[in-house]
């Protein structure tokens, strides 16, 4: 983390430390954030997190989201994946269209609407910080921590039947 463009990004994690009141770390390789239980800690690297601000100024309010919802759906898995219970419970299909302020890019569509004028995803529900409605769970959540789980795959079926 030398350049310019890497100083903007560590700003916008700091900025969604303090306005959006997430527990982190900032470290060289990424930002670590803890679970819920405290027992664990997951590392996000700064690839995922520039991805998360694609296209937009990383301390702009639609990138702080994107961030924050990163940061926190990846602190929520540190403790391992969440049963179907809790699937059934905070899950849900959610169509964007792909030039929506909270889409999360590339990776995240699991189905197309007809036409191409929506994507369709997982979306959270009903947690702590999804007060304000449906926020898209970010493309690679999970991924890398041995779980073998491929969300998507596991948690389609029950979200697009609810």
């Amino acid at each position: 983390m030398g350049t310019p463009e890497d100083a903007v990004l560590r700003r916008g994690v700091l900025a969604v430390a303090v306005l959006d009141d997430v527990d982190l770390e900032p470290t060289v390789d990424g930002v670590l954030v803890p679970s819920p239980s405290g027992a664990a800690r997951a590392l996000v690297g700064w690839d995922r997190v520039a991805q998360a601000a694609a296209g937009l100024a990383p301390a702009s309010a639609v990138a702080r989201r994107r961030i924050a919802t990163l940061l926190r759906t990846e602190a929520l898995l540190a403790d391992g994946l969440p049963g179907t219970g809790w699937a059934g419970r905070h899950v849900r299909a959610l169509a964007l269209p792909a030039g929506h302020p909270l889409h999360p890019g590339r990776g995240w569509a699991v189905e197309r609407v007809l036409g191409g004028v929506l994507d369709v995803g997982l979306g959270l529900v009903d947690l702590p910080w999804t007060a304000d409605g449906v926020l898209p769970l970010p493309p690679g959540s999970a991924a890398g921590r041995g779980t073998g789980a491929d969300l998507p795959a596991a948690w389609w079926p029950m979200a697009r039947d609810h």
